[in-house]
């Protein structure tokens, strides 16, 4: 006999590119023990709705009820066997939503053993599909990611620890505020940069020598000029409010 296998692909929106591979195989079970193939129709390229036919006579049915028997000498059974009739096709297609990729199987069966061949299974079958799609939709009550309420707690938490680090650097700064140097204490820091490889910070004067002159310079400039003239370092003495500088040389003070 001829048997035909048709199959039809519905969709209830726009695709293209439709492409089916369709393969038919007769299966051979002893259920549990062995199964054995045969190739009815090889695996094949269809486009579209397709019918594909072979043949299955007596011929066949003989060539499967030997098989059987062979193997069942073999393996010692002696059951009736299962014969299944599979039809296998893989659907693929693009459309506006996503591509189709689907997988469908139809089969009838019947047992091979005694004089009528019963066959079971549905002669028309169908595989309902869907395309599922997500999609992301903006939230106009949310900012990144945010809703409203989370949004103002925290701008008023970010707005705390603003004020808070505000207030502490207010602190900080009036409590560490260097005060004011005093006229004289700003020329002695300028003098001591300038002249840092000349003056020589000490803890006490050496004492005037007996016949020793001092000379009093007009300012710590001339002082300074005096001390390159000599080679000699300018001594610098720190006291409350008060800083002395001389050079000595041997007899003669500079002040």
């Amino acid at each position: 006999m001829e048997v035909a296998f048709s199959y039809s692909f519905e969709s209830d929106r726009s695709v293209s590119q439709v492409a089916e591979e369709v393969e038919i195989n007769a299966i051979l079970v002893n259920p549990g023990v062995w199964s054995k193939t045969f190739v009815l129709v090889p695996l094949t390229n269809k486009s579209g709705d397709f019918t594909v036919t072979f043949p299955l006579d007596n011929e066949d049915f003989s060539h499967f009820i030997d098989v059987y028997k062979a193997i069942g000498k073999e393996t010692g059974g002696s059951a009736p066997y299962n014969l299944t009739i599979k039809a296998d096709v893989h659907t693929t297609a693009q459309t506006n939503f996503g591509p189709i990729d689907e997988e469908f199987s139809q089969t009838l069966s019947t047992v091979l053993g005694s004089n009528i061949l019963e066959w079971e299974g549905e002669l028309v079958g169908s595989k309902p599909g869907a395309i599922e799609t997500s999609r992301i939709i903006p939230n106009p009550n949310k900012f990144v990611g945010l809703s409203i309420i989370q949004i103002r707690s925290l701008s008023a938490s970010v707005a705390g620890v603003i004020f808070i680090l505000l207030v502490y650097l207010i602190v900080l700064k009036i409590w560490f505020k260097p005060e004011k140097l005093s006229p004289v204490e700003e020329e002695v820091l300028r003098a001591r940069k300038k002249h840092s490889d000349v003056i020589v910070d000490i803890e006490e004067l050496p004492q005037a020598k007996a016949r020793e002159m001092v000379v009093q310079l007009s300012s710590l400039d001339e002082l300074i000029k005096a001390a390159d003239g000599l080679l000699k370092p300018v001594l610098h003495k720190a006291e409350a409010h008060k800083h002395t500088y001389c050079v000595i040389d041997g007899l003669t003070r500079y002040e």
